[in-house]
């Protein structure tokens, strides 16, 4: 979620800059801003995990365990 820091969060958007999902032309920078929140929400709505509400209501924006099965299963 937003402001969450880390080796994770890099290797999360690694992993969405490699499906398209994060921009090509932003590096990793290992911090969950907004940047890392739309990749999410993109991952969120193609993989038909949630696409609408926000953090509080539905999730949208976070990645959290529906959202890294989604991940893991469109990564394989």
């Amino acid at each position: 979620y937003l402001g969450l820091e880390g080796v994770d969060v890099r290797a999360l958007q690694e992993k969405l800059q490699t499906l398209g999902l994060f921009p090509k032309d932003r590096s990793p920078t290992g911090y969950y801003g907004p940047l890392t929140e739309e990749a999410v929400r993109r991952l969120q709505c193609n993989r038909k995990v949630v696409c609408e509400g926000d953090v509080s209501t539905t999730g949208y924006g976070v990645f959290g365990p529906k959202t890294r099965a989604a991940l893991t299963a469109w990564a394989e």
